[in-house]
This record gives C-alpha cells, sequence and structure tokens, in this order.
C-alpha cells in the first residue's frame, strides 16, 4: 500500500512538472528493485540538504539520491546523463529520493 501511495504521489508531482529531458532508458519507478542498473538524463536539485538527481518522462518524476555524487555535480539546474545501481530501501524509510549508487554521470549538454 505505501508503495502504491508513493507511484500515485510521483504521478501527481510529475503532472505538476514539466521538462524537456530525453530518459529512454529509464526504468519505471514501480518496477524498481534492488541491485537494478538505471540511467537516464536529469536536473540536478536540492531536496532540504540532500542532493538529488529529479528524472522527469511521461510516467511520471523520479528522484534519484546519489550515494557517491561527486563535489563538482552538486550545482543546482545542471543537466546530468548517469547510470548506477539502487539500493535497498526499507518500507519505513522516508529518504528524498530511490538511493543509488552511480556508476558514471557527464553533463548532458
Amino acid at each position: 500500500m505505501k508503495k502504491l501511495m508513493l507511484i500515485i504521489a510521483l504521478v501527481v508531482a510529475g503532472s505538476l512538472i514539466a521538462s524537456a529531458n530525453n530518459n529512454d532508458n529509464l526504468v519505471p519507478v514501480y518496477g524498481i528493485e534492488n541491485g537494478d542498473q538505471v540511467s537516464g538524463v536529469g536536473t540536478m536539485m536540492l531536496k532540504g540538504d540532500i542532493w538529488v538527481i529529479r528524472v522527469t518522462d511521461n510516467e511520471g518524476v523520479v528522484d534519484y539520491c546519489p550515494m557517491n555524487l561527486p563535489q563538482n555535480f552538486q550545482k543546482a539546474g545542471l543537466i546530468v546523463k548517469f547510470s548506477g545501481t539502487v539500493k535497498y530501501i526499507s518500507d519505513t524509510d522516508k529518504l528524498a529520493g530511490m538511493p543509488v549508487i552511480l556508476s558514471q554521470i557527464k553533463l548532458a549538454r
């Protein structure tokens, strides 16, 4: 039930945010599990004091919380292309985004 509520919240948030990102290889949020490989193009932003990569597409919005984000990518508004491995989160954890260990990140523009 918590996962369903998260999906609904992400879809509602996605309808409020417009973006021109190209995310051909993005895994839908409802299918993401521990150890899955993800990739996409997103915008760097701060959620409170935590850096996230916000990825939007016609399915909705997903915020990825990179656990190993290099210092030079910690700038709001940067458009980045990334790939990495999803880390486990329990149903009771409240996080700024889907935890991911980056294997690659670079500027998209």
